[in-house]
């Protein structure tokens, strides 16, 4: 009965309860206890018990005198740290040194924007603080500068590169209502030995196009799948909206483009990303491969040509100290070689144009040249080739058709979607003319020509090779030659070259000093539907309608300067055609090349190429990058770049940071020094235990063989003992063989006797036979003598 009643009592004890605190306005001193039946007062330190009296024990403590007194002294106690903080923050001297440290830190976050921007190496600023102390012996900001490599480091990696971050994020989305309405961007990304350079590009708040780096991030494979999810999620690490990412872009090659799993395919795989917009790849890739694959197939000659040419004089200075003096007397500029790089986009025509340009006094050279090296010696062959020069002059004709194609679309910061479509047309015309009748495209498009059509081809001599001369006629087969090359270039862009997308087609509604096209306009706002929602397409039909009837009337919204995107974002501020506006303002920021990415891959590869940063790491790479990247973007430069407060603060944080870093990389350099040798210990136990497996595998096989042994052995001995055994039988029957056989020799012994006996019996009898027959013979012999003598008669007895 006790126990029971003592439960029960436990059921009706009273808990703590947090609404205490507020009706008895006690949040600086009561809080909760270590259990639930009670309460803690921190003025006196200790805990009261309120499962028996509730909230009453607690108000009897507070009428306690102990309680009051420890109340007043921890009062007393916060207005003296309140006093003293006044005190400091009114110091003169203190304010003073304040101000010197934010003018100190603003001038070191500057140098910092200038070693990026510069590229500079870590380890050359060692030296600048004591240089500028010696410099500006009077400066204060100078005295207390200490910027040397390692501060430089993580002002870079801790307060400008988040800076940096946050305003291209800032620029990106916006911050008031039009901007925020508007805010779309495209990413264009490609990938180079093992890191995927990603960039962004976005109209800023004044309508002008901006192109940025947004990141630059070691892969973890390199697969589709590995390369999307990486790009997805430096998206998302950016804080920029997937609903405004309107388009992507890259170079061709099938793990960015396939049809079914490249990046482009599974990014639009993702449901928050369905409405990306397909444009194809880049068409600068597809014009330089175009190019150089006809050139390796119809033309090799002249590409080993310039290679040669460059290799002959850049390997030797004896070689250019010549080729100058002979340049030189016979009046000629004195101009190098220039290299043939793959890497490069139609690099091969300045190279052939320098060659045409030299030719003569490269002629000469090479005719009086007494060197016989095979190099030496094939390029006079070549010299000396009439064909050359032609083939030269053709190749130098044929890249000029590509060359403004080329030099149009590596513009960066311009809006070209729209003149896309167009330039890749007449390119191919240009192209195909050379070799095809005009007639041809009198009914058909250019991209559904068939250029291997015979029927359609020019005569020979009809073909454009870039020449004034006429081609002897043993010269056929060259032409052939060159119109094989024509038809390879053209062939390849008319299969690779996005001609038959329509969208690329509908983007020319972006120009609106001509007629706006209502059914290109229509078609791009229904694959943006996050642009441009479905109910609102009517609407967008009537604005398109007024903007027809303004222009017709001479209301253009073109500035002077011919600026497209500036154009709509002038009509989105007059707010006449709001949704117009908002989807040209979003078609804006399509890429029309990879030429971006490629740069900033090749500032990347500049940078690390440089023997004073060739161990930088990808992250103080990539931190580099997007701060040169950030002024470059904003035509900053180093001397006049904004240092705003947030800046200031962030590099005043930036210490504390960096060392909670590197303790953190510490203590994970330690749980990984811990991990590999607990790794390594397992690796010893897992070693030993293999060598115990294989010790007792050594011993079972050892006693298994010993077994056997002694199995062979038993059975080997069961078996002597069973030979034994039948050996005595064999004796045994030998022996009684041996008895046997003593019986049957005396028998035989016996019968041999008795067969002499009968032997000599019958012998005799043959004997006595035959005697008895000779004395028969000798009988009958006597009788027939007898017989043969005269009878006389006997005489009678008396």
């Amino acid at each position: 009965m006790s126990t029971a009643s003592n439960d029960s009592k436990r059921t009706r004890l009273t808990t703590f309860d947090a609404a205490w605190i507020v009706s008895l306005e006690a949040e600086k001193w009561l809080t909760k206890g270590k259990v639930n039946t009670d309460a803690f007062c921190l003025f006196c330190d200790r805990p009261i018990h309120v499962g028996s009296g509730g909230i009453s024990a607690i108000k009897q403590h507070m009428k306690a005198k102990i309680h009051e007194a420890n109340a007043a002294t921890a009062l007393q106690q916060k207005q003296k740290s309140i006093a003293s903080f006044c005190t400091k923050q009114k110091d003169p001297a203190a304010s003073s040194s304040d101000d010197k440290s934010i003018k100190t830190t603003a001038a070191e976050i500057r140098w910092v924007w200038n070693s990026a921007y510069k590229s500079k190496s870590f380890n050359t600023e060692d030296d600048s603080p004591d240089l500028f102390r010696a410099m500006f012996s009077d400066s204060k900001i100078a005295a207390s500068f200490s910027c040397a490599r390692t501060k430089q480091a993580y002002l870079l990696s801790f307060a400008i590169v988040p800076f940096v971050q946050q305003k291209i994020t800032e620029s990106i989305v916006g911050v008031d209502a039009l901007e925020s309405s508007f805010g779309f961007y495209s990413i264009s990304y490609d990938e180079s030995d093992g890191l995927m350079m990603i960039c962004v590009r976005y109209l800023n708040s004044e309508g002008s196009v901006v192109v940025e780096m947004l990141n630059q991030l070691p892969l973890e494979g390199h697969d589709a799948a590995s390369c999307a999810q990486l790009i997805r999620q430096c998206v998302l690490d950016s804080k920029l909206p997937l609903s405004k990412w309107i388009g992507n872009f890259s170079d061709g090659c099938s793990v960015m483009v396939g049809e079914h799993a490249g990046v482009s395919a599974i990014l639009r795989q993702t449901p928050e990303l369905e409405h990306l917009l397909d444009i194809g790849s880049c068409t600068l890739h597809i014009v330089a491969n175009a190019f150089r694959k006809a050139s390796d197939c119809h033309l090799s000659e002249v590409s080993d040509l310039a290679d040669d040419i460059f290799a002959c004089f850049s390997r030797s200075i004896t070689r250019r100290k010549e080729f100058k003096a002979l340049q030189e007397q016979i009046g000629m500029a004195q101009l190098s070689f220039k290299r043939n790089v793959e890497l490069r986009w139609l690099i091969l025509l300045p190279c052939l144009e320098r060659i045409e340009e030299q030719w003569v006094p490269l002629s000469l050279f090479l005719s009086q040249s007494d060197d016989n090296s095979d190099r030496i010696r094939r390029l006079r062959a070549a010299i000396q080739n009439p064909d050359t020069l032609v083939c030269v002059r053709f190749m130098i004709h044929a890249l000029k058709l590509a060359s403004r194609f080329e030099k149009l679309l590596q513009e960066s910061c311009t809006v070209l979607i729209h003149r896309l479509h167009p330039e890749m047309t007449a390119l191919l015309e240009a192209i195909a003319i050379q070799f095809i009748q005009p007639s041809a495209f009198e009914k058909k498009s250019v991209a559904f020509v068939d250029f291997k059509d015979q029927s359609l081809h020019l005569p020979m001599t009809k073909i454009v090779i870039g020449q004034q001369a006429t081609l002897p006629d043993r010269q056929k087969p060259l032409l052939f030659r060159f119109k094989q090359f024509y038809l390879a270039v053209a062939t390849y862009l008319q299969g690779k070259l996005p001609l038959k997308k329509k969208v690329l087609r509908c983007m020319k509604f972006l120009d609106f000093t001509t007629e706006v096209d209502e059914e290109a306009v229509l078609f791009v706002a229904k694959k943006l539907p996050l642009v441009v929602p479905a109910s609102d397409i009517s609407s967008l039909q009537t604005e398109v309608r007024l903007l027809n009837l303004r222009t017709n009337a001479g209301d253009l919204l073109l500035p002077d300067n011919h600026d497209i995107a500036g154009g709509w974002r002038k009509a989105a501020k007059t707010g006449r055609y709001p949704l117009l506006s908002r989807l040209a303002s979003a078609c804006c920021t399509l890429f029309h090349g990879n030429a971006d990415a490629e740069r900033f891959i090749g500032k990347s590869h500049d940078a690390s190429a440089n023997p004073k940063r060739n161990r930088l790491s990808d992250e103080k790479l990539r931190d580099s990058l997007l701060a040169r990247s950030f002024l470059c973007a904003r035509s900053l430069k180093p001397k006049n770049v904004p240092i705003p407060d947030e800046l200031i603060q962030a590099a005043l944080k930036a210490s504390s940071e960096y060392k909670q870093r590197m303790a953190a990389e510490k203590k994970a350099s330690e749980l990984a020094a811990i991990k590999k040798a607990a790794e390594a210990e397992q690796e010893k136990l897992r070693r030993e235990a293999e060598k115990n497996a294989e010790r007792k595998d050594a011993l079972e096989r050892l006693a298994q063989e010993q077994s056997q042994q002694v199995a062979k052995k038993s059975e080997t001995t069961a078996k002597c003992i069973e030979a034994e055994r039948d050996v005595q039988i064999a004796i045994d029957r030998l022996r009684k063989a041996q008895g046997e056989d003593t019986a049957v020799s005396v028998r035989l012994s016996q019968f041999e006797s008795e067969r002499l006996v009968i032997e000599q019996r019958a012998m005799d009898q043959v004997v006595q036979r035959t005697a008895e027959e000779a004395a028969r013979l000798k009988r009958q012999a006597e009788n027939a003598a007898l017989a043969r003598l005269p009878h006389v008669p006997k005489k009678k007895k008396n």
